[in-house]
């Protein structure tokens, strides 16, 4: 998503703005989304959010080693959610999910003990909670064996 900021020197001519004055945009107000139904209606998507659920891909966060999994922090703005990991032994083996974890208030951390060779984060944010985005999950891991 591009930001527009305009100004007498930047704005050009009504011509060379590529979206409409009366953008909530401009107004200050969230971007809508929309789609078209199948009876060809534009329809805006409003009301509170809905819960969201977001995985990582499995990874070898030690290569040639198994990790033990101590806990991870999540790179968002989201304040209600928890968090699960998922482990495996082979790439293409089944996950054995642990329960969902919140993080801790003071360090943000939440908090796994996880040892395997492959590793997946789960994140699952509560409906109604108000967030904009997410990045991605930042785990706490060693070597298998170590420590």
């Amino acid at each position: 998503l591009r930001e527009y900021f305009l100004t007498k020197e930047n704005a050009g001519t009504l011509d060379d703005i590529d979206i409409p004055l009366d953008s909530r945009l401009f107004k200050g107000g969230r971007i809508t989304f929309g789609a078209f139904t199948s009876s060809n209606k534009l329809s805006l998507f409003a009301g509170t959010p809905a819960a969201a659920t977001v995985e990582t891909s499995s990874t070898e966060l030690t290569p040639d080693t198994g990790s033990f999994v101590s806990g991870a922090r999540l790179k968002s703005d989201a304040s209600d959610y928890t968090m699960q990991v998922g482990a495996a032994q082979v790439a293409d083996g089944s996950l054995t999910w642990s329960s969902a974890n919140t993080r801790n208030s003071r360090t943000g951390l939440v908090p796994f003990r996880s040892d395997a060779k492959f590793h997946r984060f789960r994140v699952n944010i509560a409906a109604g909670s108000e967030w904009d985005h997410l990045h991605g999950v930042s785990p706490e891991f060693q070597p298998s064996g170590e420590g």
